[in-house]
């Protein structure tokens, strides 16, 4: 039998700096919606017979921004997408512009996560787990690849709206 307690603590400050066009970004993991000043980690390990074990743990974590997604120059690029409605891949026929975005926000995850181990005595050597897990993203960055998928998946021609832009993608709700 045994009970075990886990307590953790990080603080974290990231400076990037882009020195062509003398600019920068700094970032830490304090999270003023919560005040915990950075990133706290609690896991607990409970054993209450020899052949199992349970464990759960909440934990913060950060994860800044690179100098590549914060000062990239605009480009125009043709990522391959699948489109849904019609059932194969295509590539935009305008393309997509991407580049640095120097307003980027660090993401920021929650994690929980609890299982139970079972080792049973009587076959050594067999060790069967059972977890569950759930992560909360907040600021997610994702690629400009990833995000044309998105666009695509959800039927998005114009996302900035009708006239509000260049279309991204020619033909009707997706690109069929």
């Amino acid at each position: 039998r045994s009970f075990e307690i886990s307590l953790a603590y990080r603080y974290e400050k990231f400076d990037v700096s882009d020195n062509f066009q003398k600019r920068g970004a700094s970032f830490d993991n304090s999270n003023p919606a919560e005040n915990f000043g950075g990133s706290p980690r609690v896991a607990i390990r409970y054993q209450p017979i020899a052949d199992v074990t349970l464990r759960a743990t909440a934990s913060q974590s950060f994860l800044a921004p690179t100098a590549a997604q914060l000062f990239s120059p605009v480009i125009q690029d043709f990522p391959v997408v699948n489109d849904p409605v019609i059932g194969t891949t295509v590539q935009p026929p305008l393309g997509v512009f991407e580049g640095g975005n120097p307003a980027l926000k660090p993401e920021k995850t929650d994690s929980y996560t609890a299982g139970v181990v079972y080792s049973p005595s009587f076959a050594p050597g067999l060790t069967l787990t059972a977890d569950y897990y759930n992560l909360f993203t907040t600021d997610l960055v994702i690629g400009p690849a990833a995000f044309a998928q998105v666009l695509v998946s959800q039927g998005v021609v114009d996302p900035d709206g009708p006239g509000g832009g260049s279309p991204l993608f020619g033909g009707g709700p997706a690109l069929g």
